[in-house]
């Protein structure tokens, strides 16, 4: 039994095993679109070369690849499903823009002069200002909107691959030891993986 992590299988049953592929066969387009596979159906016999198949008929994956298949359509769904088939696939994880925060800053002319601000009597009251995100000194161009958005999917992924760590796991080759994520990296101490 080999020790993992669930981002590392995921990301093996997906991208090593080509689990979804190998599953593909015999699908109508429609059940392929549901499934996240946007492009035609294999033909038959043209299944990809994976541990314990052969080139040519039904592909066949590795058994521990479809255990996971499975638990991932019985335990996740919607826009949840999605990032951790997106992730798994590609092997890599949502952005949370690690180390940006949101800052006041002067809002300048093409100039580069601050833009003023003046009241219903044309008085001087102050220069305008806004909210933007930056990462170290730079400023990303995102809104702290975007910011939020790119945080909530990140949590709903890592939220997915938890639960996911908590399914009923009879692997023949590999012992799940925990998820490999944190739920929220950005609140202080919680980098470690869990």
């Amino acid at each position: 039994m080999r020790d993992v992590t669930m981002v590392w299988l995921l990301e093996w049953a997906y991208r090593v095993q080509l689990v979804l592929e190998a599953a593909d066969q015999g699908m109508t387009q429609a059940e392929r679109w549901e499934r996240g596979l946007s492009g035609p159906a294999c033909a038959l016999g043209a299944g990809p070369r994976v541990d314990g198949g052969a080139q040519g008929g039904a592909a066949r994956c590795h058994g521990d690849a479809e255990a996971v298949h499975a638990a991932v359509w019985a335990r996740t769904s919607g826009l949840a499903r999605g990032l951790v088939l997106r992730h798994a696939r590609t092997g890599g994880q949502p952005d949370w823009c690690p180390g940006a925060e949101v800052r006041r800053v002067v809002v300048c002319k093409p100039n580069g002069r601050p833009e003023r601000v003046y009241d219903a009597n044309r008085n001087f009251v102050g220069v305008k200002t806004r909210d933007a995100v930056f990462q170290g000194v730079v400023d990303t161009g995102l809104c702290p909107d975007g910011l939020a958005l790119a945080r909530d999917s990140w949590v709903l992924w890592a939220d997915a691959v938890h639960r996911l760590t908590l399914h009923d796991w009879r692997l023949s080759e590999h012992r799940v030891v925990g998820a490999g994520v944190a739920l929220r990296p950005w609140e202080g101490a919680a980098h470690e993986a869990a």
